[in-house]
């Protein structure tokens, strides 16, 4: 099909142009790229010119996408070779779970970039700005057990080396999950910490939940990769309350306390709160944390100092270390108001409009099958007892093939979309009405499924990817 074709099977003025608004698929993701004088409307030479610098683009190919036919039914006319060409010149960054490789692919799933990392990924890996790629990874000579349980950061150099490892394991701490970096160069981390039973009880935590091993609450440790000196932490530790022993500490009234952390909520044992997935926002200074056994997000304050961050007042917030806000499920702290939307979540991820996405793996009514939620997190953050304290969620989607148990991810794209990712299949994109204009399911070379955590869409000429030396033509 030719740029006249493609232009008359989507202008609906009839004014020979397409607009972002008649824009379909793969002519839609690619709207900015094609838009050469960016007047937001593509002529027929601007996709002419587009098409023909792409004709002899090469592949290399293991893995098929599934939804090729779908996409072309959907697009209809349009043709195979849209799709076959790098029109659209996006590539995904992929980090298998247990694997020590990492990818970039292309929307067919074909290798562009990689190299080994000589560890096993735990579970998070992101490619950063300078083409580095910073990831948690399996410290397997240490004794922890929980899914998720790392020991191990590495920084690795835009051509593969080794730039910096940071090894956080022992008897009483682990990394555990997500690691970020921060914009002040420092990197953050979610870890465990090993409380004994003795402390455990003087504590107020149930007995019946107590076993050998003790309980592990999360913090979250910023150290600096410069020094591996610990800069800033959070101990969530200091922050809870308890109702089940008078004689204990920490006990009070949990719904009179939501700035608290109900430490018998979960009823777990060791991995009591399971967090999960952190992210953070410069613009307020707070961490978003994901506390999968009490289906919640929760906001601290990371103005504060370490010493007001054990405490319960200072920051910017006046809270100390206390729960600046928390969503997804209030009753974790005993209040009957608003909706629980969240019986198991991973990964919040902000957008560039101050939302925040959360993948839910549990739908409260259906609980084998997931669903993406939006939530409106503009507003200033308000946390009153007996009150409905949740966020709006502003835009949701859902489909019957949508399910994982474990994992999963999202984040907005560039083009309005969001990209989903599913831990136990791999990859969707759906537009803002919920229409699938994209999907792939994801196996590695031998044919073996894998299993992902996050995901990110790039394009060739983002920052991060020229660092890394692709241009869409060099397969490393």
């Amino acid at each position: 099909m030719d740029a006249k074709s493609i232009i008359n099977s989507m202008d609906t003025d009839g004014d020979s142009k397409i607009s972002r608004k008649e824009a379909q698929g793969p002519i839609l993701q690619m709207f900015d790229q094609i838009d050469t004088n960016s007047d937001s409307l593509l002529t027929e030479n601007e996709i002419n010119i587009s098409m023909n610098s792409l004709k002899d683009s090469s592949q290399i190919g293991v893995v098929k996408n599934e939804m090729v036919q779908p996409i072309l039914q959907l697009l209809n006319p349009m043709s195979l070779y849209l799709i076959k060409t790098k029109l659209m010149m996006d590539i995904v960054f992929i980090a298998p779970i247990d694997a020590t490789q990492v990818y970039l692919v292309d929307m067919d799933g074909n290798k562009v970039f990689g190299f080994d990392t000589g560890s096993k990924i735990s579970l998070d890996a992101q490619i950063l700005d300078d083409g580095s790629i910073l990831g948690s990874f399996d410290n397997e000579n240490d004794n922890w057990t929980d899914k998720g349980s790392a020991g191990i950061i590495k920084l690795f150099n835009s051509d593969g080396k080794l730039n910096w490892t940071y090894n956080y394991s022992s008897d009483s701490y682990c990394s555990h999950h997500d690691v970020l970096m921060m914009e002040n160069g420092d990197v953050a981390f979610i870890a465990c910490n090993k409380i004994s039973n003795a402390e455990a009880s003087e504590n107020g935590v149930d007995p019946a939940v107590l076993n050998s091993d003790g309980i592990w609450p999360i913090s979250i440790v910023e150290v600096d990769p410069h020094t591996n000196e610990i800069v800033w932490t959070w101990n969530s530790w200091d922050h809870i309350v308890q109702d089940i022993n008078p004689d204990a500490k920490n006990y009070g009234d949990v719904s009179q306390n939501p700035n608290l952390i109900d430490i018998n909520y979960s009823g777990k044992s060791e991995d009591v709160m399971h967090c999960n997935g952190i992210e953070y926002d410069a613009d307020r200074d707070i961490f978003y944390l994901s506390s999968i056994t009490y289906g919640e997000i929760w906001v601290i304050d990371h103005s504060t100092t370490t010493e007001e961050a054990a405490s319960h007042e200072g920051g910017n917030y006046g809270v100390g270390g206390d729960l600046v806000y928390r969503f997804g499920n209030p009753r974790a702290y005993d209040n009957d108001q608003g909706s629980v939307v969240s019986t198991g979540q991973h990964a919040p991820s902000l957008t560039d409009e101050g939302t925040l996405l959360v993948f839910v793996n549990r739908m409260k009514d259906k609980r084998n099958q997931s669903e993406v939620l939006e939530f409106d997190l503009t507003q200033p953050f308000s946390l009153i007892a007996n009150s409905d304290n949740e966020p709006t969620v502003i835009w949701k989607f859902t489909n019957k093939n949508l399910y994982s148990q474990n994992t999963s991810s999202a984040t907005r794209l560039k083009n309005g979309n969001t990209l989903i990712c599913e831990g136990d299949y791999g990859l969707w994109e759906v537009n803002a009405d919920g229409k699938i204009v994209w999907k792939l399911k994801y196996i590695d070379g031998d044919k073996k499924h894998v299993s992902l955590f996050q995901s990110k869409r790039y394009y060739f000429d983002d920052e991060a990817v020229s660092n890394l030396g692709i241009d869409g033509s060099t397969i490393k």
